[in-house]
C-alpha cells in the first residue's frame, strides 16, 4: 500500500528504532507547507514544543519510533 503522498516525516532514526527529535522542525514545516503537504509525522519530542502558529496548517502526527509512524503513515487513508 503507497503512502499518501501529501504526508512528510521527518526525524532522525536511533538504532533500536526511535525517533528522536531534529534541529528547526519550524522551518521544516513551513517550506512543507508551501510546497502542499497536508500532513507530517515527526518526533514526539518536536511536536509537544511547537505552537499551532509555527505549524504551517499542516495536521501534525507526533511518534515515538518506527513501528508507530510505519502504523500513522499507513492508516491513515
Amino acid at each position: 500500500r503507497a503512502p499518501d503522498p501529501e504526508t512528510l516525516l521527518f526525524g532522525e532514526v536511533g538504532l533500536v528504532g526511535e525517533v528522536r527529535a531534529v534541529a528547526l522542525p519550524e522551518l521544516r514545516l513551513r517550506e512543507a507547507a508551501r510546497l502542499g503537504f497536508r500532513r507530517c509525522l515527526l518526533p514526539e519530542a518536536n511536536r509537544i514544543r511547537l505552537r499551532e502558529s509555527e505549524c504551517g496548517g499542516l495536521e501534525l502526527v507526533g511518534v515515538r519510533d518506527v513501528s508507530s509512524a510505519l502504523a500513522a503513515l499507513l492508516a491513515h487513508g
